[in-house]
């Protein structure tokens, strides 16, 4: 159902007063989805110039105010924005195009992480997704074929159907998959 303009705007209105820093954290947590870790927040906003210590502070702040909550993931240390309207209304007022190359950052960032954390097929997968048409198709594919495998095996079968048809709708775009002596690309 589509979120009523009355509470989109309470919602909004209650960001648009964040800081600038907290807003940039609080929006990089939206695009990265529940339980985003520590070190992959602190890897993508570094790269946007955000320092260390100002990504503490901007955490410690949001914090405080309940809009984001922590936990581990792992060895990790992560967060998630606390409620799940708030992280729609934060996601969908980014451009399209900031949405995309947040996604494509994460990317990067996941798949330098992604030998050391196993289960992380479904985010990756999402992210491919979401990155638009600069995501490297093969390496898409690839993502979300392993996303459904990894779904089948724990029997989550309609996440499984959600990688596996998206895959199946990049290859009818013209997406090509090559498989080589019968295996598909990894």
């Amino acid at each position: 159902t589509a979120l009523p303009p009355s509470v989109r705007h309470l919602i909004l209105d209650r960001l648009e007063r964040l800081e600038p820093d907290d807003r940039h954290v609080l929006d990089q947590i939206a695009i990265l989805g529940n339980a985003t870790s520590y070190t992959i927040l602190r890897v993508l906003l570094g790269k946007d110039g955000l320092e260390e210590k100002a990504l503490v502070e901007a955490l410690r702040r949001l914090l405080a105010t309940g809009l984001v909550g922590e936990g581990t993931d792992g060895q990790d240390v992560a967060y998630t924005i606390t409620h799940p309207l708030v992280q729609e209304v934060a996601y969908a007022e980014q451009p399209e195009i900031v949405r995309r190359r947040a996604h494509l950052a994460a990317i990067e960032a996941l798949e330098s992480f992604f030998e050391k954390r196993p289960g992380d097929e479904s985010r990756l997968a999402r992210h491919y997704s979401a990155a638009g048409p600069d995501a490297n198709r093969d390496r898409a594919l690839s993502a979300l074929i392993a996303a459904g495998e990894r779904a089948l095996t724990i029997y989550a079968n309609e996440e499984a159907t959600r990688h596996y048809g998206t895959a199946l709708a990049m290859i009818r775009e013209g997406g090509g998959l090559r498989v080589e002596g019968g295996v598909l690309p990894r």
